[in-house]
C-alpha cells in the first residue's frame, strides 16, 4: 500500500513532488490511467503513488511525422477518437479491450 497518493495537474507539480520525495528519500511509483490489471503501478515499499490520471490532455497530433504528444493520463479510447479523423489509431492494448474488462 502507498503511504500517499498524490494527483498532480501539471509538470511543475510533478517536478516539485519528485524533488520533495528525493530530498526525503521517499520512493515514488508513477501511475498513468488504466485498468491496473497488470499491477505495474503497485508500490513495493510504500511511499508515494503519483497518480497522473488528471494530466490527460492530448498536446499535439503531428500526422506528417506520425507522432502524438500526450500527457501520461491520456487513455487509449480518447487518443483513438482524436486520431480517427486522420485515419489513424493507436494499436490495441489487450488490458483495455471489452472482453478483458467484462470477464468474457
Amino acid at each position: 500500500m502507498p503511504d500517499y497518493v498524490v494527483r498532480p495537474k501539471s509538470t511543475d507539480e510533478v517536478s516539485r513532488i519528485v524533488r520533495l520525495a528525493y530530498e526525503n528519500e521517499i520512493p515514488v511509483t508513477a501511475r498513468g490511467a488504466g485498468t491496473g490489471l497488470a499491477g505495474g503501478a503497485v508500490p513495493v515499499k510504500g511511499g508515494i503513488v503519483l497518480d497522473m490520471s488528471g494530466m490527460n490532455r492530448i498536446l499535439e497530433i503531428d500526422i506528417n511525422n506520425i507522432q502524438v504528444q500526450v500527457e501520461p493520463g491520456v487513455i487509449q479510447d480518447a487518443l483513438n477518437e482524436a486520431l480517427k479523423p486522420y485515419g489513424f489509431f493507436f494499436p490495441p492494448n489487450p488490458a483495455v479491450q471489452p472482453c478483458v474488462l467484462s470477464g468474457v
